[in-house]
């Protein structure tokens, strides 16, 4: 059913806007007046009342810009109501409310819609892939399975605020070095590109061998005024060049292994790849999802090729009947620590358990790891921005002190 925005006024003189589903525009207006809103404008309409129609890709657009966190805040919301008892459709009416983003509220109202027309909330929640991702979808079909959909949302909300908690956490820990390297480049090429070629302009008239540090600066700072602009084009061709190749498969599989090689940057992928890895199958087997269908639905979160290929390889050992524990000791990328919490959780019978705990551990030592290397990283770069600068300092003051003893 088609999808209006609209803006009204309600009895008391409020101006109020939002989504609302009809037929048409004459549908949308007579649904809003029983509702008691007169409408000011309904999207979709010229002045002279004739329906201009939705593009579909303005639609997509709108979806695109739903961030993750929006999907976070809403998921706790709607584990909120339900666990209170209220329905699908009206719990998802009572976020629609309190919602004003226009493309959150489209997304939800086609979602209300398609479960009030009689389709489930994993298969309405699944037609937005872009918004959804599918252990969500998976996750929320196993709990409308299990009857037990209110408990699902709130494992959920939990499950991607610990991601996006992590996430925040690790990107406050580079943040600072990523401002230092930031400001110090472009310090570096103003100084380079503006300040250097003014003040060594009057080393031409001077009739003494430059220093060669000084020669050095000179030469470099003309190489970057001079061939600044084709240097640009060259990286950003290259840069684009070496982005479509990483985006095939054999670029990406070259790409990931290459990361896994690098030395404490392999090892933090690793751990984190392992983390989002171990959370999002225990979430999806304490919701009830078996673990073949498990594994398939979690390899895409990884999100490294070789880490994925051994995630295939492991399905297809358990499909012979061999347990979780022992194939992932035998791939020889999984840390002994987490075989050995799997192998403990089967024998317990407490597997799911078994796998969170294991990605709580590695979710620590992952922030352990980034707050050692950020640690080292900004003084570093502080000590590197020093010696440029001292050098820079250097190659421009001997020659002036030259000059002036000599005019001495």
């Amino acid at each position: 059913m088609p999808v209006y925005e609209y803006r009204g006024l309600t009895p008391e003189g409020r101006v109020v806007a939002g989504v609302i589903d009809a037929e048409n525009p004459r549908g949308a207006r007579s649904k809003l007046k029983r509702m008691g809103v007169y409408t000011t404008a309904v999207q979709g309409e010229r002045a002279t009342g004739r329906l201009v129609r939705r593009r579909p890709w303005l639609l997509g657009l709108s979806r695109n810009r739903i961030h993750q966190r929006e999907v976070v805040v809403l998921t706790r919301q709607l584990a909120t109501l339900l666990s209170a008892g209220l329905p699908v459709t009206d719990a998802l009416t009572a976020v629609l409310e309190h919602t004003d983003r226009s493309g959150l509220r489209r997304v939800l109202t086609e979602i209300r819609e398609s479960v009030r027309e009689g389709q489930s909330l994993a298969e309405a929640l699944e037609v937005h892939a872009s918004v959804f991702a599918p252990v969500y979808v998976q996750m929320v079909r196993a709990g409308e399975a299990g009857g037990n959909l209110e408990a699902v949302f709130v494992r959920l909300a939990e499950f991607l605020e610990d991601q996006a908690e992590l996430r925040d956490r690790v990107w406050a820990a580079l943040a600072y070095p990523v401002f230092l390297f930031v400001t110090g480049a472009l310090v570096l090429t103003v100084l380079m590109v503006v300040t250097i070629p003014r003040i060594t302009a009057m080393f031409a008239q001077m009739h003494r061998v430059l220093p060669f540090s000084t020669r050095l600066l000179i030469g470099f700072s003309d190489f970057l005024t001079r061939q600044g602009w084709w240097l640009v084009i060259l990286c950003v061709l290259g840069a684009v060049g070496l982005a479509r190749y990483l985006a095939t498969t054999r670029g990406r599989a070259l790409k990931d292994e290459l990361v896994l090689k690098t030395p404490v940057i392999g090892r933090l992928v690793r751990m984190l790849a392992i983390s989002r890895l171990a959370r999002t199958l225990g979430m999806l087997l304490r919701s009830g999802v078996h673990l073949l269908a498990a594994l398939d639905i979690a390899k895409p979160v990884i999100g490294n090729v070789v880490l994925e290929r051994m995630i295939d390889w492991t399905r297809e050992e358990l499909t012979k009947g061999k347990g979780l524990a022992v194939t992932l000791a035998r791939t020889g990328v999984m840390p002994t620590l987490l075989t050995h919490m799997v192998a403990v959780g089967e024998k317990s019978g407490d597997l799911d358990g078994m796998l969170l705990r294991a990605a709580r551990v590695y979710d620590m030592e992952a922030e352990s790891t980034v707050k050692g290397m950020t640690s080292l990283l900004a003084p570093s770069l502080v000590l590197l921005m020093g010696i440029l600068v001292l050098f820079i300092v250097t190659a421009i003051l001997v020659p002036i002190f030259d000059l002036s003893g000599g005019v001495r």
